[in-house]
């Protein structure tokens, strides 16, 4: 099982954490995003209202269906990416925009726009997202939206188990605007493995993993351009050998144990050590350290142009043991590409700690696909595609094979959207709208209490919890809520509620403390233990004439005189 705490005492838990349940995504009440990536699966069909018809990026387009409107904060510009799945009859498209203003049926704080994919550089602020229903509300219905940014630090989304795809746009030493894009494989994860196949005459990386079922997947080595796309490089798939290198020049393999494996293979030879590989040139980062224009020379890499700034594709292996495969964007005015050596002494730097690796077929054809992650799973911007960043990350190169992934998908745990209230009061219900979303949009989630005062109850299904406070309640309670998704994976929520009236023994709190919130599974502790002070007041003798609450406020000041004697001795 795999858990994760949350631990609320009256601070947010992370920036922008909702006060409460999600609004219905309406212009007056958006749903906010918590933290991105975010995705999330909704309908159209239900949506409250239509209050925008068109939008100022595409004013000739019928959007006059219902739609919902999502807010987000981004801390630094970013390339912020809103996508939507659909399926049947629905037709929504999705919409990025700067403000909520609407005109005549118009809005007209539209930045892009399209029919799955939308795409624009947003500065930090409040950005929104509207799925919108297309002509109408006959093609509304459920969706799937996804949402993340990419900004100058590092970005990590885990795709898959073992995957991590990580990501950044940035301004390197030079100045040079780059964009750039890796995976980082953990070799231990069960069930990941690496493969490197070929293309059926010319395909797309796309085309390729999309036929294998891989999860993830670059392109490979270098090919002939008459016709055909015949390797021209080394190229083993599943032990046999499909091509060889045109020149002594540097491999990527993976060995029957699984290991990977970087070295110079000759012109016109097997390697005997690899069952998959694909040959590239040059090596790039030899134990650590980038290689140089010698070494590069060595494989017959001359040319000041190949050398130079161009889009890259190259695998390498961390000091971890993790492969990497990644990409480098260029010939764009915001992508300049590395040369070799910019390439090798950033792969060996400690931003991405390469101990090896080598360079593999680019321009053109670089090209690094996520099953998911985009509506085609391309997620840098080829540069065959007229040197344009087009949202539908089009103009991927056909080439000769490529190194694939495969691995098992990623159950992520559900998150919490909402924060507590901490303050509850004697003889008033307390009421907390639970609420969580699960980035595996179909896991079913559910909610239940670990640690709890007796009579507080929670929803299973809605995640609401009532609570209402008697005298006898101590002045602080500890609460451990959980939610659940039908695979395997949970949340802990814990948080301390201050009671306005409660009288009770203050160390008879329910629950583990927020502090304590490893102690999973713990449940409600109604009576509550002894203290170091001797202080043993649980509850008004049956027998006392008192009334309750005379005597709970003498029980309370005895107690605090034991204690405070205690305490001076």
């Amino acid at each position: 099982m795999r858990r994760f705490f949350l631990i609320a005492t009256g601070v947010q838990l992370w920036v922008g954490q909702l006060a409460a349940a999600p609004a219905p995504g309406t212009l007056s009440e958006p749903i906010p995003v918590d933290t991105l990536p975010y995705a999330l699966k909704l309908s159209t069909a239900d949506a409250p209202s239509s209050n925008i018809d068109r939008y100022s990026c595409a004013s000739s387009i019928d959007e006059s269906g219902p739609e919902r409107v999502f807010r987000f904060e981004l801390p630094a510009a970013a390339r912020v990416s809103a996508w939507v799945e659909e399926s049947g009859s629905v037709d929504v498209d999705v919409h990025l925009l700067t403000d909520l203003n609407v005109t005549a049926g118009q809005a007209t704080g539209c930045v892009s726009r399209g029919n799955r994919i939308a795409e624009a550089e947003m500065s930090a602020g409040t950005g929104y997202v509207v799925v919108d229903t297309f002509d109408g509300a006959a093609q509304a219905g459920t969706f799937v939206l996804r949402l993340y940014a990419i900004g100058d630090g590092w970005v990590e989304q885990v795709v898959a188990e073992g995957v991590r795809w990580r990501s950044r746009r940035y301004a390197d030493q030079s100045g040079g605007a780059q964009v750039v894009h890796l995976m980082a494989l953990d070799l231990s994860a069960p069930g990941l493995r690496i493969e490197a196949h070929a293309a059926t005459g010319c395909q797309t990386v796309q085309t390729i993993g999309e036929a294998l079922g891989a999860t993830a997947g670059v392109n490979g080595g270098y090919f002939g351009l008459g016709g055909g796309c015949p390797p021209v490089s080394l190229l083993k798939s599943g032990g046999t050998l499909v091509g060889t290198n045109s020149q002594s020049r540097g491999a990527f393999g993976i060995g029957p144990s699984g290991a990977p494996l970087i070295d110079v293979v000759a012109k016109g030879a097997d390697w005997p050590a690899a069952s998959e590989a694909h040959g590239g040139g040059p090596v790039l980062v030899k134990q650590g350290k980038a290689t140089t224009a010698s070494d590069w020379a060595a494989e017959n890499f001359t040319s000041s142009n190949f050398n130079g700034p161009n889009p890259r594709t190259w695998a390498g292996v961390d000091s971890s043991g993790a492969v990497l495969l990644g990409t480098v964007d260029g010939r764009r005015g915001n992508a300049a590409g590395m040369s070799l050596g910019a390439l090798g002494g950033w792969i060996a730097s400690s931003e991405v700690g390469g101990v090896e690796a080598v360079n593999l077929d680019g321009g053109g054809s670089s090209t690094l696909w996520i099953a998911g992650a985009t509506p085609n799973g391309v997620v840098n911007y080829p540069s065959d595609n007229s040197n344009a960043e087009e949202p539908t990350h089009s103009g991927s190169r056909a080439c000769s094979g490529g190194m694939f992934v495969f691995a098992p998908p990623y159950n992520h745990p559900p998150r919490f959207q909402t924060q507590p209230d901490t303050n509850a009061s004697v003889g008033v219900q307390y009421v907390y709208d639970a609420d969580a979303l699960d980035l595996n949009v179909d896991d079913v989630l559910s909610f239940a209490l670990l640690g709890s005062p007796s009579n507080m109850t929670v929803d299973a299904v809605s995640g609401e919890v009532r609570w209402t406070p008697v005298e006898t309640d101590p002045p602080n309670v500890n609460v451990r809520l959980v939610v659940s998704d039908n695979a395997g994976a949970d949340t802990e929520q814990a948080f301390t509620l201050s009671v306005a009236g409660g009288l009770g023994d203050p160390d008879a709190g329910a629950g583990a403390a927020p502090g304590d919130a490893g102690s999973a599974g713990a449940t409600a502790r109604p009576g509550g233990g002894g203290d170091d002070s001797g202080c043993a007041c649980r509850s008004a003798p049956s027998s006392s004439s008192w009334p309750a609450g005379v005597w709970w406020l003498a029980a309370a000041a005895w107690c605090f005189r034991r204690r405070r004697r205690s305490a001076l001795d």
